[in-house]
Parts: C-alpha cells; structure tokens; sequence
C-alpha cells in the first residue's frame, strides 16, 4: 500500500489565524472547509421552479438559488470566531451571526483581499494538514 502524501483534517473545530487587515492585526477562528456542510446550505437556500421553454414548450425545472441567505449562513459557520475587531479598542465585538456578518462582508481597502475571500481561501487549506499536523494527527489516532 503507497503512503499517503496528501493528509486531510479530520477534525472540524475552527483553527485561529493572525491576519491583517486594513492595517489592523486581528485573529479569525475559521473552519476547514466541509463539503458536507456547504452541500447542506446550497440545498437549504435553492428553490425549484417549472417553466416554460420558450423553444421547446415543455415544462422545465429551473433552480434558484439564495444567494444572500446562502452567503450568510456560510459566513455565520465557516467564520466560528474573531478577536481584535470593534467599535473601540476597549469595545470588542461579540462574535454573534450578526458581527460576523459585519466582519465578513467589511470591504477592502487599496488593493487588499477582501476578507470574506480570505476567509473562503483559509477555510480550503485548512482542509488539509502541514507535515507538524499531519505526525500530530497520526500520534493522536
């Protein structure tokens, strides 16, 4: 049996990561992504629909998807926690489905990654594990 090179996290807890942004240094508790979990938010917000062809003249099934509901629900699980983000350095946001929002959707600056991007984008590499991890995982298994 070949080794296995490319190891997969199994645990599905949120991972904190230093990030800055707006020049400002916070921490995001973030998921790895889970598949599982987006295929069951992409069916809770899509609704089917008939329609007419116009070419055909049949009836056919037609998926709409929430977008903004879909967003939502996914910023509120992928983004688990925040530290450093407030209205003043003694005022820290509480990290509820509706700060998280607030934070997920906070634009860019300048020529910045906007950070519900870096938050998707952290989400799929934390799906898998660096060589330290990965001899973590195996020991703890």
């Amino acid at each position: 049996m070949e080794p296995c090179n490319l190891i997969l996290r199994e645990e599905k807890e949120g991972i904190w990561v230093e990030h800055t942004y707006r020049g400002a240094n916070i921490k995001l508790k973030i998921r790895p992504a889970n598949t599982d979990k987006t295929d069951e938010l992409l069916a809770k917000h899509t609704t089917h629909q008939h329609i007419k062809d116009p070419d055909s003249r049949q009836m056919v099934k037609v998926a709409e998807v929430n977008s903004k509901a879909l967003f939502e629900d996914m910023a509120d699980y992928y983004l688990e926690d925040f530290e450093g983000i407030g209205y003043a350095k003694d005022r820290p946001l509480e990290a509820n489905r509706k700060n998280k929002l607030l934070v997920a959707n906070l634009p860019p600056v300048n020529n910045e990654q906007s950070l519900w991007d870096f938050i998707k984008e952290t989400a799929n590499r934390l799906r898998t594990l660096n060589e330290d991890e990965a001899e973590e995982q195996i020991k703890n298994s």
